[in-house]
């Protein structure tokens, strides 16, 4: 399963030219796969006052559902939607924005709450800290300076590892 976090116009990494080339290519994979996308927003009371999902990522998704949250961790919101329509993925698979926030809340809180193996695809992340610090030529690791945990590498992306309890940026 697919889940793609605040990927809307209020939040200044969604714009980020490798988002647009990536959550494509993360797009494409879990069609073909057959894998349920799930469009995860951000929203608040009064409605409205967050935009909609980037029209170019809906435009993409056949069978798109999209589910509000209302804080930073959109797990509860995820595990309903899979509840509610008799998912039972055997990995979740992150990508959006913010990655040290939402993306990082939602990936612990759905590791704290479900088997599933949850993956943050560290390529189809961005965050508006990260591209600042990278524009003046820091190197920046939101997982790392934010939780210190062991950094690793599997296949290309961030995994959440249930039985060490870590969480890890592949880089």
């Amino acid at each position: 399963m697919l889940c793609i976090i605040d990927m809307q116009p209020d939040f200044t990494a969604a714009s980020s030219l490798k988002l647009q080339k990536e959550i494509p290519v993360e797009i494409n994979k879990s069609q073909s796969m057959g894998e349920p996308i799930l469009i995860v927003e951000f929203a608040t009371d009064p409605p409205n006052s967050f935009r909609p999902t980037f029209g170019w990522i809906t435009s993409l998704i056949r069978d798109k559902s999209i589910v509000k949250k209302y804080h930073d961790d959109g797990s509860d919101e995820i595990i309903q939607f899979c509840k509610q329509n008799q998912i039972s993925p055997y990995e979740i698979k992150l990508c959006g924005v913010n990655t040290e926030w939402c993306v990082l809340e939602t990936a612990i809180g759905l590791y704290r709450k479900t088997d599933a193996k949850i993956t943050v695809l560290s390529d189809a992340v961005a965050s508006s800290i990260q591209i600042s610090e990278e524009t003046q030529g820091r190197n920046y690791d939101p997982f790392q300076y934010y939780y210190q945990h062991k950094v690793i590498k599997i296949n290309g992306k961030t995994n959440i590892l249930k039985d060490q309890y870590q969480v890890s940026q592949v880089g």
